[in-house]
């Protein structure tokens, strides 16, 4: 399956949007595209020691940009993606 640079546009910016969704504080992400499974590979700064975590997120590019349109799997994205970066510090809500 071939990647067009239109589609690693359009996961980087669901991507981004996702993650500023879930409140986190400070953090870096690139996405790495496989042959079956994307890893979006994603350092954040860490809720107890104030240092970074690092850790790789699974997700099929077509999931990823089915996103952008169905809210069911954006919402389940968010939840497992909630859990996974638990760790990382969150934006204190005003």
């Amino acid at each position: 399956m071939s990647l067009s640079s239109i589609e690693l546009a359009q996961a980087r910016e669901i991507t981004g949007g996702l993650l500023n969704e879930l409140g986190l504080e400070t953090y870096l992400f690139e996405i790495h595209p496989g042959e079956d499974y994307w890893q979006v590979k994603l350092d954040c700064a860490m809720k107890i020691d104030g240092g970074w975590e690092s850790t790789s997120l699974p997700i099929t590019k077509e999931l990823l940009l089915a996103s952008r349109e169905d809210t069911d799997i954006h919402d389940q994205i968010l939840e497992v993606w909630r859990k996974e970066l638990a760790a990382c510090k969150l934006l204190k809500s005003s």
